[in-house]
């Protein structure tokens, strides 16, 4: 089972989520000037929360969770402190609006953070999802209770969703710059408005290809796979073979030119059906 620590952080993180969503779903009912994305904001808060909620409820299984790597784990426990900061700071400027004697005339967000807000919660929920996917689909086939077609529509999900949070970092950064060439925030330079995400996306890419990788493991390895894996080798291992001997006789005028093109030719025709054995292919 995953960590007790991160299981934990995980339900907190979601409740406060949900909570904080039924909160701004509140305001915007209650104060007859609040802009309706206060409305898209808390969907968005919700949403996220949700998957939160349903990435913990994956790390109490497990046999789902033993497939995590450490890359992963940090990914996750990351990207939920993230949202963790995140909802904190909304609901502090919430409660801040409430307290002020303007407080039914004002909005606790304007509209460059709001924005901002929206992209920040996209990029981190298509980040969940992304995690949450590939654990889901390594499970399966690792246990082997989905059938072929299943795990191919699985990958191209997977493949969908990281086109997906590809694009939503992209547009956090694009609102991070704008919010920060606005009146309510300082400039900020470029390595300061791109390294959170450039480091999560690191982070989350390695994991997930890991990830990625391992859950491929089981649906195309079997005993004629694997012998056929052992052939291309043994050729590859022939062919090294040759060259090294045609180069010992190079002094006596044999040409090794053939046996290099040939070994050059056997080495890619192994690794491509290696990969296509082990890492499941494309």
């Amino acid at each position: 089972m995953a960590e007790i620590g991160l299981i934990a952080s995980v339900i907190q993180v979601a409740g406060a989520g949900l909570k904080l969503a039924d909160t701004l779903y509140q305001y915007a009912e209650s104060v007859s000037t609040a802009d309706r994305r206060i409305k898209d904001i808390a969907r968005d808060v919700k949403l996220t929360s949700r998957v939160i909620d349903e990435l913990g409820s994956i790390f109490k299984q497990g046999e789902t969770a033993s497939l995590l790597s450490n890359n992963a784990v940090s990914t996750a426990q990351e990207t939920v402190r993230e949202c963790s900061s995140l909802f904190e700071e909304m609901d502090a400027a919430l409660k801040k609006t409430k307290k002020s004697t303007l407080g039914k005339f004002m909005l606790p967000f304007r509209e460059p953070k709001m924005e901002l807000l929206r992209a920040n919660i996209d990029r981190l929920k298509s980040t969940l999802q992304l995690l949450m996917q590939v654990l889901t689909h390594a499970y399966q086939v690792a246990s082997h209770k989905a059938p072929k077609e299943v795990v191919a529509v699985q990958r191209h999900n997977i493949k969908v969703l990281i086109k997906a949070k590809k694009e939503s970092t992209k547009r956090y950064q694009e609102s991070l710059r704008s919010y920060s060439m606005s009146d309510e925030s300082t400039v900020l330079n470029d390595d300061e408005i791109t390294i959170n995400t450039k480091s999560l996306g690191t982070s989350t890419e390695e994991s997930i290809g890991v990830l990625t990788a391992a859950s491929s493991i089981g649906s195309t390895i079997t005993k004629t796979s694997l012998a056929s894996c052992v052939a291309h080798i043994q050729k590859l291992l022939n062919d090294i073979e040759l060259v090294q001997h045609a180069l010992n006789s190079k002094s006596e005028g044999e040409d090794p030119s053939e046996h290099e093109q040939a070994l050059v030719g056997s080495y890619f025709s192994t690794r491509e059906h290696l990969d296509t054995i082990i890492l499941g292919g494309s």
